[in-house]
């Protein structure tokens, strides 16, 4: 799904709506998930197997998981239970679904568990929908009014100065550009180049390739059938077909984003905004190794030569002093290389504007350069002096969001914008231009706290974690802190599980003892260790009892612990109580096969002992 492209139906600005993590281990049925929840309007995010889901909760809360039941490394109904059992991710919604646990009776044990919702494979995209609506209600469209900046002319600020703008303030979000029925998008993150997205058709891959000579026509019509019938791109495509190699491929892609990219600041017209929140597009050309200053110094090149001479005018007198910023390879360009050779003390814009305009503009804009502005005919310069900004970051630190920007705590959304602007005014980056460097930076610390405070206020989901914050004083880092200590215990697991298997029981009760010391009130890891406790030591018998009650204790719906009870009691030689716990292990699972085994063994020895044929052992089979 385009985003944030005026053709997008029915949801333009979904790009700013709940966030829908899909966990599905099936990497085409995982596109068509995608692509049905982004066009209902909701972001997506990937992960192909469970231990990745939880990294990537670790890494931000989705709004909802859509959690397939069978996935690698760790299952899903593993994954659920770890949700329901942290604070941090208790709330999430989760919709299970499965091809093979189907049936009322599974549908009711995962809600018991914690699930939300499930739906059985396969299902439509209608079914899903309505799930997605029935857990998250509509696409939030109203918000994008909230979290989409005014629009700036293109015409009065080049693409250069709109992009640094957005790299300095540190956005993560989408920088628009349209200029006719032209549209492209930035994604960055924290500020910096992630990937861009261009509707324009000479630009899309298999044109660029025809127009290069690498494909022919042929191969190009053929790559677009199969595109269309299928979830694969088409560049995979054309190496399938033998079209291309590997490596062409990956040239293809970089020179593509490349050119997408540059070809951007040669826009003179038309007009942009940013829209703060967008994390991906899966459509988008990836930026690899893209930095902020070698994306404006390779840039600017692009601006025509009379054009960046506008921008320079008013310093036409100043004198140019260079600062001590260290530029990679990457960064220096030939046309910088070639000013930075003509450079010398005591040297005027006006005289070095002739050819070297859009790399002096592109070399100033970055802090490359700066102005002497003595003679200059710019007015209105700053009387901000370095201590009176080095007083308000003091005053700053103290004060919460609202208070940095002015407004009350129950301030309504769209009041927050004008108090920005006041504030932007008064400490923008521009207003610092070609004064020193230090005055430079201070100002440009002050707005960042600025911007900081309007994107998290102007953001509902970031301003209700926000809020949340100031309430409970848990900061939401201490709140991913909760879920990496969880993945952490979860590793621990995973490994004891593997020392189990392979029978070093005193190592896997080491692994499952690190992992309660992470996680105490997990009920798996209290099953799991006081079973290998009794494996490990016989006598610590009423220790792993302990553990493995208190296991069921926690997770009362898990049949972990049942199951290891059982089969505690069945090496003492209590087939009363290890019958027992087998039966309840069958009640909240069925087909779990270990429980089953064990009940049919223990039901032959019972006949064999007996000469019984009722096949009823410890009630097992009789009418309740």
């Amino acid at each position: 799904m385009p985003i944030g492209l005026a053709d997008v139906k029915p949801n333009p600005g979904g790009w700013v709506s709940q966030e829908v993590l899909i966990v599905e281990d099936d990497r085409a049925l995982a596109r068509k998930l995608v692509r049905t929840v982004e066009s209902a309007g909701y972001r997506a995010r990937l992960a192909h197997d469970g231990e990745a889901a939880m990294r990537e909760v670790a890494h931000s809360n989705p709004d909802l998981v859509l959690l397939d039941l069978l996935l690698p490394k760790k299952d899903g109904r593993s994954v659920l239970m770890l949700l329901q059992s942290a604070e941090a991710t208790n709330g999430i919604p989760v919709i299970a679904m499965s091809g093979i646990f189907r049936g009322p009776s599974n549908a009711r044990d995962l809600t018991q568990a914690g699930a939300s919702g499930f739906l059985e494979k396969p299902f439509s995209a209608e079914d899903l929908v309505s799930q997605l609506h029935a857990h998250l209600g509509p696409p939030k469209e109203p918000v994008v009014s909230e979290t989409t900046s005014a629009r700036v002319s293109l015409s009065e600020r080049s693409v250069a100065e709109v992009l640094w703008d957005a790299m300095q303030q540190g956005l993560t979000g989408a920088v628009h550009f349209r200029a006719g029925r032209h549209h492209k998008v930035v994604l960055l993150d924290r500020g910096e180049p992630r990937s861009i997205r261009s509707n324009a058709v000479r630009e899309c891959l298999g044109q660029r390739l025809m127009k290069s000579g690498r494909i022919g026509e042929q191969a190009l019509q053929e790559s677009f059938r199969r595109a269309k019938s299928s979830d694969r791109k088409q560049g995979e495509l054309l190496v399938a077909m033998g079209a291309l190699t590997r490596g062409e491929l990956d040239q293809a892609l970089a020179r593509q984003a490349e050119g997408k990219l540059l070809d951007l600041f040669a826009w003179l017209e038309g007009e942009s905004w940013t829209q703060a929140g967008v994390t991906q597009d899966s459509l988008a050309s990836p930026l690899e190794g893209w930095t902020q200053r070698a994306t404006i110094l390779r840039g600017v090149e692009m601006m025509p030569l009379d054009w960046a001479e506008q921008k320079l005018a008013p310093y036409r007198d100043c004198a140019i002093t260079r600062e001590k910023l260290e530029l990679s390879h990457a960064e220096t360009s030939d046309a910088v290389a070639a000013l930075l050779k003509c450079l010398e003390p005591g040297s005027k814009v006006g005289e070095l504007m002739q050819p070297h305009a859009p790399a002096l503009f592109g070399l100033w804009l970055v802090g490359g350069v700066r102005f002497d502005e003595k003679g200059s005919k710019r007015t209105g310069a700053t009387p901000v002096t370095a201590e009176q900004l080095r007083e308000l970051l003091a005053t700053q630190a103290k004060l919460n969001h609202f208070q940095v920007l002015g407004v009350s705590p129950n301030v309504a959304p769209l009041e927050i914008r004008p108090a920005f602007v006041r504030l932007a005014k008064l400490y923008h980056p521009d207003r610092f231009r070609g004064v020193p460097s230090e005055l430079a930076a201070l100002a440009a610390e002050v707005f960042a706290r600025i911007s900081t405070a309007h994107d998290t206020l102007t953001d509902p989901q970031a301003r209700q974690v926000y809020e949340s914050e100031l309430k409970t004083g848990k900061s939401a880092e201490q709140q991913r802190k909760d879920v990496r200590r969880i993945v952490e215990a979860e590793q621990e697991c995973r490994r004891g599980e593997g020392c189990l298997k392979a029978r070093d029981h005193e190592q896997a009760s080491a692994h499952f003892q690190r992992a309660l010391e992470f996680e105490p009130n997990e009920g798996e890891f209290h099953a799991l260790y006081g079973w290998t406790l009794f494996l490990t030591k016989s006598e610590q018998r009423p220790k792993a009892i302990e553990h493995l009650k208190k296991a069921i204790d926690l997770a009362p719906q898990s049949p972990t612990g049942y199951y290891y009870l059982g089969q505690l009691l069945k090496a003492c030689e209590d087939p009363d109580g290890a019958g027992k716990m087998f039966r309840k292990v069958l009640s909240l699972r069925p087909e779990h096969v270990e429980a089953s085994r064990e009940l049919r063994l223990m039901q032959k020895r019972f006949r064999e002992a007996h000469g019984s044929k009722s096949g009823k052992l410890f009630g097992f089979g009789r009418k309740k």
